[in-house]
C-alpha cells in the first residue's frame, strides 16, 4: 500500500513545473517587450533628455 502514497506527489510536481515554465515564458516576453520599448525610446532620444 506504500506504493500508492508514493504516486500521489508525482502529478502535483508535474503541474507545478508546468506552471513555472509558463510563468518564465511570460516573464521573458514581458522583459523583451520592455527592452524593445526602451530601445525605441532611446533611439528617439526620449531617455537622454536628463
Amino acid at each position: 500500500m506504500s506504493a500508492g502514497s508514493e504516486v500521489k506527489p508525482g502529478p502535483s510536481w508535474a503541474g507545478q513545473q508546468g506552471s513555472l515554465e509558463l510563468v518564465d515564458r511570460l516573464r521573458v516576453q514581458t522583459i523583451s517587450r520592455e527592452a524593445q520599448a526602451t530601445t525605441r525610446a532611446v533611439g528617439r532620444g526620449g531617455l537622454t533628455g536628463g
